[in-house]
């Protein structure tokens, strides 16, 4: 299969996923009573708003402190300059889609730190493995804390374990093999794959990989906390645990990229716990809309502030476009 034919099934899958999601959502809110969505959203707190915005940055910085543990073996990057880079990964996928953020974060650390993309790569790969890790520890307990939960919910989180646990194992041998082998091959996909390597080396650095968990656990319970500063502020009545299976379903929904700032399938992920929960729909969407735009909208405006990196990469592509093919198939997996 030729790397055109793989971008556009690729293209044609995150089209088809786009369509989906809105026309979830069109499902969703076929019927609702905008009138009641109008006074939801006018009885959020902008002080609880504020704050849960002050939080998602701190969140973010914790993102940036893991991926500078799991980019050690690599590069020394000093964080602030590691924050800068993963707060312009977020505000160039919240304005482009596909989570094109990866691209413009690969190419930032190979032209300003000279991190090999491959490397990257690897690194931002096992983010998604302690990603669902942590989501895993999480949200195993929901089938037992939240009643009459259809059977659908306790599938998808069995499912999602083994393919985490799967993914750690077969980032464990990658990363065993490489330690191993001799550098004896300075090219070819030998030595790519130990640049790979690199990157997801944290999971057999038994310190670094309890320091990347726990502070992937502390990420998810700062989520957590935001989630339930807005259900309180939008006077949702809803126990703590409720928390955990919005986030459950949010994150499911949202796992393969489609519109830009994945608008439309972050909104069914967070409906669809909240109709299970027995919230009205119109309140749901109000919750959905308001936990979106602060996470969406401060990083869309640092990301028209940036949108400068998404030109730069542009010119590149013109001037050097099998390199710049390069980063972006690295980044999407092709």
């Amino acid at each position: 299969m030729t790397r055109q034919l793989k971008t556009r099934l690729l293209l044609a899958l995150r089209v088809v996923v786009a369509a989906a999601a809105l026309l979830a959502l069109g499902f969703f809110v076929r019927n609702l009573d905008w009138r009641a969505l109008v006074r939801a959203l006018g009885q959020t707190s902008v002080a609880a708003v504020a704050l849960a915005i002050v939080i998602n940055f701190i969140h973010i910085g914790l993102r940036a402190w893991r991926f500078r543990v799991m980019l050690a073996p690599a590069a020394h990057v000093p964080f602030w300059r590691l924050f800068h880079y993963v707060v312009t990964m977020y505000a160039s996928s919240t304005l482009l889609p596909a989570r094109m953020g990866e691209v413009v974060r690969i190419w930032l650390l190979k032209q300003r730190e000279g991190v090999p993309r491959t490397t990257t790569a690897g690194v931002a790969v096992v983010e998604k493995v302690f990603d669902g890790l942590a989501m895993c520890i999480a949200v195993a307990p929901v089938p037992f804390l939240v009643h009459g939960l259809p059977k659908g919910v306790s599938t998808s989180i069995v499912t999602l374990v083994t393919v985490v646990v799967s993914a750690v194992v077969v980032g464990w041998v990658i990363a065993w093999s490489a330690r191993r082998a001799t550098a004896v091959d300075s090219t070819g996909w030998r030595a790519a794959l130990r640049k790979f390597a690199l990157g997801v080396d944290v999971l057999v650095r038994p310190g670094s990989l309890a320091a990347a968990l726990g502070i992937s656990l502390l990420a998810w319970s700062l989520q957590i906390g935001i989630v339930l500063l807005l259900l309180h502020s939008m006077n949702l009545a809803l126990p703590p645990q409720a928390a955990l299976l919005i986030l459950l379903t949010l994150n499911l929904a949202v796992t393969v990229p489609s519109t830009p700032a994945q608008v439309g399938a972050f909104e069914v992920g967070a409906l669809v716990a909240l109709d299970l929960l027995g919230v009205p729909r119109a309140q749901g969407l109000a919750f959905a809309l308001v936990y979106h735009a602060i996470q969406a909208v401060p990083l869309a405006l640092i990301g028209l502030v940036e949108l400068r990196l998404v030109r730069e990469l542009g010119a590149r592509a013109k001037s050097d476009p099998e390199e710049a093919a390069a980063d972006a198939a690295v980044a999407t997996g092709e």
